[in-house]
């Protein structure tokens, strides 16, 4: 039996590898693993890119990355001001998960938007000359993930590799028709981004905006029954994520061997998560612990138990929440009910 090899999809799978380690690349060179972290978070926005026809693969890539630099700022700034911060961020969330859907792009949504949104919003403003060299840096990462999708539009062109067709709308703030379904939808996640920020602010877990993250990925489910399966997929791929990173911590690993395997992490959820969402999620936690100690070198397991706790209670809110929007909108909405 002769297996033929995709080359697109290698190309693909390359090209996420390069994003991180570009990133990281960059990271040991400035020698800065905080400022470099943010840049490895930039390079991620690489997800957005899905081969399409028009170039409309980059031009989403450009767009989640100009939405996700923006976001950064106006949740930084909010900080200021500390309860302001989850409204600030659930705005955005709200109106990011409005648009995606309005617009029809492709990808993984708002869920890397709510992402580097929560990263600035648990870490207090410092001054502006901090916050602008941030910024620079995920600027940084948001580069490489641009370049990227347009050197891999280019060579999946040459290798006649197979395109998406362009199905995205016309990218204007003015919309004529709004459905009902989705702006409820959208009013709805920006509100369960506001109450799992609140909630894991009040818990005082460490890296409590694991409970938004959570939350925001079973919230990308398309029906009841889809979240329903990924709710169940979470938990049981991050009980071994979490077993895997108890295993992790008790090694003693060097700055080296954490980046290798972070590196490998990263390319295995990025390579899995679409096709099997369980095994995907096998290497979503260790891949986060990782990216963690690299910020403390002397995290113990204390971290995987209040990822684990963040992850139940964020996944629970999220499918929770959607019975009760599933409920609500058979009461008040109407099949293809829209406002002009």
């Amino acid at each position: 039996m002769h297996h033929h090899i995709n080359w697109g999809d290698m190309v693909l799978k390359l090209s996420n590898f390069l994003a991180l380690g570009f990133s990281i690349t960059f990271m040991l060179i400035i020698n800065n693993i905080q400022l470099g972290t943010l840049t490895i978070m930039g390079s991620i926005f690489f997800y957005y890119y899905v081969p399409q026809q028009n170039k409309a693969g980059i031009k989403t890539t450009i767009l989640a990355s100009m939405m996700g630099i923006i976001a950064y700022v106006l949740v930084s700034f909010s900080t200021l001001i500390p309860w302001l911060t989850p409204l600030v961020l659930s705005l955005i969330c709200g109106i990011s998960y409005f648009y995606s859907k309005m617009w029809r792009l492709v990808g993984p949504g708002p869920f890397f938007l709510v992402m580097i949104s929560c990263i600035a919003g648990v870490h207090s403003f410092i001054n502006l000359q901090v916050t602008f060299v941030s910024i620079l840096f995920l600027l940084m990462g948001c580069s490489i993930a641009i370049l990227l999708a347009i050197v891999n539009d280019w060579l999946l062109d040459r290798l006649k590799y197979p395109k998406l067709k362009d199905n995205t709308a016309i990218f204007t703030l003015k919309i004529p028709q709004i459905p009902v379904e989705i702006l409820f939808k959208s009013f709805f996640y920006g509100g369960l981004i506001f109450l799992t920020f609140y909630i894991g602010e009040n818990l005082k877990l460490f890296n409590y905006y694991w409970i938004v993250l959570s939350c925001a990925s079973i919230l990308q489910a398309e029906s009841k029954s889809h979240a329903i399966k990924r709710h169940q997929h979470y938990i049981l791929g991050t009980i071994i994520g979490c077993l895997i990173s108890y295993l992790l911590l008790s090694l003693p690993l060097t700055l080296t061997t954490t980046i290798i395997l972070l590196i490998i992490f990263h390319s295995l959820v990025y390579w899995k998560i679409k096709t099997n969402f369980l095994v995907g999620n096998f290497f979503t936690t260790p891949m986060a612990i990782l990216v963690v100690k690299l910020n403390y070198a002397t995290l113990n397991s204390t971290a995987i138990w209040s990822r684990f706790i963040a992850i139940v209670i964020g996944t629970s809110i999220a499918l929770l929440s959607i019975y009760l929007f599933n409920y609500l909108k058979s009461k008040c909405i109407t099949p293809n009910q829209k406002l002009n």
